[in-house]
């Protein structure tokens, strides 16, 4: 019993997590799984992703808001929103962080490894080149940077980790929670970037309804 309770503890601080975003091969394997999902499968897959992460990211937030909330000034929220406003705010982020965003770069990455290929060959010094020369440190690091440092830049987790990064950034000084509650939201987010993992195996669908899910839940407990 206890095993199982520590197995199942360890599970949801593991999943949809930052440590499983940096896991390409899991990445690939579950979007593998999930590409032949209905809009039905998509919006199950979605709630049961915001309600096991909803279990860590509460645990989380109350740690951080016990041990800031004496050394910092935990103003009172500065605006309130009504469940309307929720739903609308949360489908318009995902739409454009996941829809627009992450797509963008994921497409970026594409035209990218093109550029870089040259008759099919793997990645060489002609790909090296064209990457270093692109971040404009070609003559410095032409012998030291690695295949694999290369190949992470068109990688799924790569996209993940940037994506969950400025999501995480853009809850700082939102104006509507205090900043013990924005510093929890930042950390959390960035711990676990639950919608960037999801949109990126399971679609935008199940990560607007992750997202949805995942806010009402807390709206409700917090009102």
């Amino acid at each position: 019993m206890l095993t199982s309770a520590v197995t199942y503890v360890k599970n949801c601080f593991y999943k949809n997590s930052i440590l499983q975003a940096a896991d390409n091969t899991y990445l690939k394997d579950e979007k593998e799984r999930n590409k032949n999902f209905t809009y039905f499968q998509s919006v199950k897959y979605g709630c049961f992703a915001a309600i096991a992460n909803y279990i860590p990211a509460v645990i989380t937030s109350i740690f951080i808001e016990r041990v800031f909330n004496a050394a910092m000034d935990n103003a009172p929220a500065t605006a309130s929103f009504d469940m309307r406003m929720v739903v609308a705010r949360t489908v318009v982020e995902e739409i454009i962080m996941r829809g627009g965003l992450q797509n963008s770069i994921a497409i970026g990455q594409q035209d990218l490894r093109k550029c870089t290929r040259n008759r099919n060959r793997e990645i060489k010094d002609v790909e090296r080149e064209c990457i270093l020369s692109l971040i404009g440190k070609l003559k410095t690091y032409k012998k030291e940077i690695e295949d694999r440092e290369v190949e992470w830049l068109f990688s799924p987790s790569a996209r993940v980790l940037i994506v969950g990064l400025l999501f995480a950034a853009y809850h700082y000084g939102n104006g509507y929670v205090s900043t013990v509650e924005s510093i929890s939201q930042i950390a959390i987010i960035f711990a676990w970037p639950v919608e960037s993992i999801i949109f990126e195996t399971a679609g935008l669908t199940a990560s607007v309804t992750s997202h949805v899910v995942y806010n009402v839940m807390d709206y409700i407990l917090k009102i």
